[in-house]
């Protein structure tokens, strides 16, 4: 993060253990022109260090390209605001992360980015990812299960049946127009249980209905799922 920005935010770590690598917490305060907290994850502990290194600095650099954003649009607006005689209210940040597998094959893990800028509502992005450990390869989809396993006929089985018994009771609960063309490569993420494919704000549901998971237990896949 620009050096403008380090007389803005402390940082303080808080440690939690979970299995496998261990997960501190980074974690930046903002009270001017933006408010809020920023709360990202950073990994001690793995045998590949070169690894370690370089998602601890990804995950900053991208905490720190989100608020930088914010902050220059928050500066122009204020600005604008300014020249028309009108009362600036500062945007609000807020992320939340959760580590989905951590093992010492794998790391599967999301963070939520917050905003809000003024309008009707905020703006969450979820930013998944999935990292073979012994490698330090980011995982796409098709990484993680064995060769001729036909993994897309299961997660499509089960997308396609939980969306039908939801449209049941409620015909609005999706875009219908949208679920002809589901790519369901773009987010997921693993947990020990399953495997859980998502869709971002407004892709295929209302606002109202929040980032959409469909959670999709690991059995079904056999032995193909390999992480």
């Amino acid at each position: 993060m620009k050096s403008k920005l380090m007389f803005i935010f402390f940082i303080f770590i808080a440690s939690c253990f979970v299995m496998g690598t261990q997960v501190v917490d980074l974690t930046m305060k903002f009270d001017t022109l933006v408010n809020g907290t920023i709360r990202i994850p950073q990994f001690f502990g793995m045998e590949n260090l070169a690894t370690e290194r370089y998602i601890n600095e990804e995950q900053y650099s991208e905490a720190s390209h989100f608020v930088d954003l914010l902050f220059k649009q928050a500066e122009e607006d204020k600005k604008d605001f300014e020249k028309q005689g009108r009362e600036f209210r500062n945007f609000e940040v807020a992320t939340e992360y959760k580590v989905g597998l951590n093992n010492d094959n794998c790391l599967s893990f999301y963070v939520d980015y917050y905003r809000f800028a003024g309008g009707a509502h905020g703006m969450t992005e979820r930013k998944s990812v999935n990292y073979n450990l012994r490698t330090g390869l980011k995982l796409s989809l098709s990484d993680i299960f064995a060769k001729n396993v036909d993994y897309e006929k299961v997660i499509l089985e089960e997308i396609n049946s939980v969306i039908k018994e939801e449209l049941e009771d409620d015909p609005h609960l999706y875009f219908e127009d949208h679920l002809d063309f589901l790519d369901y490569n773009k987010g997921f993420y693993l947990t020990e249980d399953e495997l859980v494919i998502y869709f971002q704000l407004y892709e295929i549901a209302p606002y109202y209905r929040g980032i959409i998971e469909f959670p999709i237990d690991r059995s079904l896949f056999g032995d193909g799922l390999i992480y």
